[in-house]
């Protein structure tokens, strides 16, 4: 949801011991940790929930790939109110290769400004998943994802326009954004623990 201009989340009333459960997972307690996330998940943590299904989404060290089973998490963290989940679920489908389940759930978030989710909207346009391809608006919807503080959309933004791919004026904006890009790497910081957006 968008408040004040700016996109935010519903508030997690566990947020606290999700973080300290989160720093542990990198230490020897790592299975305590894990197994705490998974409760907090199950009294209704948004960001335990979100942190499961991303994990199962991607397979890791943590957690098998169940795809399935990820879909789920994302599900119950949609129903608690995170924009979030939605992105989370879009990617999903995009592993099954269900296109249009994907672009419809990456469509919702991205109309509750949620940053990544406007930039994976320009992505679909550009690639044609789920959508008639468009370059044109898959560049708008980067160059907004980019004014909200999405940096994988200047990246794509900076790496297109370096090829031409829209005309001079896209090559000069590529440009003028490289600097401030580089820039931003060095300071970047997470906004969320394992956020799926760099800030």
């Amino acid at each position: 949801m968008v408040e004040n201009g700016a996109y935010s989340e519903p508030s997690d009333l566990h947020r606290a011991a999700f973080e300290r459960a989160w720093a542990r997972l990198f230490s020897a307690e790592f299975e305590d940790a894990k197994r705490e996330i998974e409760e907090l998940a199950c009294s209704g943590s948004i960001l335990s929930m979100l942190f499961v299904a991303d994990e199962l989404r991607r397979g890791n060290w943590l957690y098998e790939e169940d795809i399935d089973l990820a879909k789920e998490w994302y599900e119950l963290a949609i129903a608690e109110g995170a924009s979030r989940g939605h992105y989370g679920l879009a990617l999903a489908h995009l592993k099954n290769k269900d296109d249009d389940a994907a672009f419809r759930e990456m469509n919702t978030a991205a109309q509750r400004g949620y940053p990544p989710a406007i930039g994976g909207l320009g992505r679909l346009y550009l690639w044609g998943r789920g959508v008639a391809p468009n370059i044109g608006l898959a560049r708008y919807l980067w160059k907004k994802a980019a004014a909200l503080g999405n940096l994988h959309a200047v990246e794509l933004l900076i790496r297109l326009g370096i090829r031409w791919r829209f005309g001079f004026a896209g090559f000069l904006d590529a440009l003028l954004m490289a600097w401030p890009y580089a820039w931003a790497l060095v300071n970047v910081r997470a906004d969320e623990p394992l956020s799926d957006h760099l800030r």
